[in-house]
């Protein structure tokens, strides 16, 4: 049987980790053997791995990096099949512990391979990991034109771009009914909404004072935020003195996020960058329109001619895109959601696992 055991730092909820669970899915319906091992946090997706036929390695999970090394070493001596790492800290320690081993990386993301390290450490790491590699995949074209501009690609790792695949039909047997009175939404509310970790990147600011532009023209406007993060109580403040306080409504993570995609009227994405934006899909497949930053991979997802890419960081174009979508007609409401949703089309799993397994015969039988 065909075995792949996966390497990555969390299983905790987020776009690497989701992505993981769809392209294991794929891999079992594929009569792979397939395993996952993480290395650290709460492991939010056990269950989710584990119901669908992945074994799950739990043990060196949180331990020191020293430790996990070793732990590696030995289980990789005994270990015979494909090694895919995902994420800096799993890829890391993949390099070092897989000595005898040829494995493939992906980049999830477009930002250095230890963003808060000086640019040349950065780069040094990631040559050494790539150099280990066989092969590597980008999760979009902007994720390796970032990552090759920054020099953090050796020369001997060849990269591939493969885009995210979305399990929609998989995610919309799932859902369960979710009312707008569960959130403290009213019927009648015109809902703008984001999901994203509360972090620069998802540039909150912008939205924030994007809404506050329009929300002085009507008072049912609410703006619903989900996720979690360390600027969270700043970004609280900041509606505070944009006197929007009371219309932003704070959700935290959630494990429903189509359900809760659904109550929103528009999706608004104000990211200053994405490796690729699985949150994108979700919004699609929720059939809300979209309004995001034009800029990194996200007009690779949407489309350079969706109507209502942003400049990104501009508060008064991200404000001049909500008030358009306000007063678009059913007709033009219509023609963009079958806009997006040709798009979503475009990224099938089961295409992107075969992209996967063609980068598998490289370096290995399978």
């Amino acid at each position: 049987m065909k075995k792949v055991i996966h390497v990555i730092t969390t299983i905790s909820r987020g776009g690497a980790e989701n992505q993981l669970l769809t392209l294991a899915h794929e891999q079992i319906t594929g009569g792979w053997n397939v395993s996952v091992l993480y290395l650290k946090d709460s492991p939010d997706l056990i269950e989710d791995f584990r119901g669908i036929g992945v074994e799950v390695i739990t043990d060196c999970a949180n331990y020191s990096v020293i430790s996990q090394i070793l732990w590696l070493r030995i289980y990789f001596m005994k270990y015979k099949g494909i090694i895919h790492a995902h994420l800096p800290r799993a890829e890391l320690l993949t390099a070092l512990a897989a000595r005898k081993h040829s494995f493939v990386i992906s980049r999830h993301n477009a930002e250095g391979f230890f963003p808060t390290a000086p640019a040349k450490i950065s780069s040094l790491l990631s040559r050494f990991v790539t150099r280990r590699a066989r092969a590597g995949i980008a999760i979009s074209k902007a994720v390796e034109i970032y990552i090759k501009s920054r020099n953090e690609i050796s020369k001997t790792c060849d990269i591939t771009v493969i885009h995210y695949g979305f399990e929609n039909k998989i995610r919309a047997s799932n859902l369960q009914q979710l009312n707008r009175s569960d959130i403290n939404l009213n019927d009648n509310d015109y809902v703008f909404g984001t999901v994203g970790r509360i972090v620069p990147q998802k540039d909150y600011p912008t939205l924030l004072t994007a809404f506050s532009a329009i929300f002085e023209k009507r008072e049912e406007y609410k703006l619903l935020i989900i996720g979690d993060g360390y600027l969270k109580e700043e970004m609280k403040e900041l509606a505070f003195k944009l006197r929007i306080s009371t219309n932003v409504i704070w959700l935290g993570r959630t494990d429903r996020i189509i359900e809760t995609l659904k109550l929103m009227d528009c999706f608004v994405l104000a990211s200053s960058y994405e490796g690729f934006g699985l949150v994108l899909l979700e919004a699609m497949s929720a059939r809300i329109p979209i309004i995001a930053s034009n800029i990194s991979a996200i007009p690779e997802v949407l489309g350079s001619e969706h109507p209502l890419l942003s400049i990104a960081g501009d508060s008064g174009d991200f404000a001049n895109k909500m008030s358009k979508i306000i007063s678009f007609s059913t007709d033009e409401l219509s023609t963009l959601l079958d806009f997006q949703s040709k798009k979503l089309n475009k990224f099938d799993p089961f295409l992107m696992n075969k992209s996967i397994e063609k980068i598998y015969s490289l370096i290995g039988s399978i």
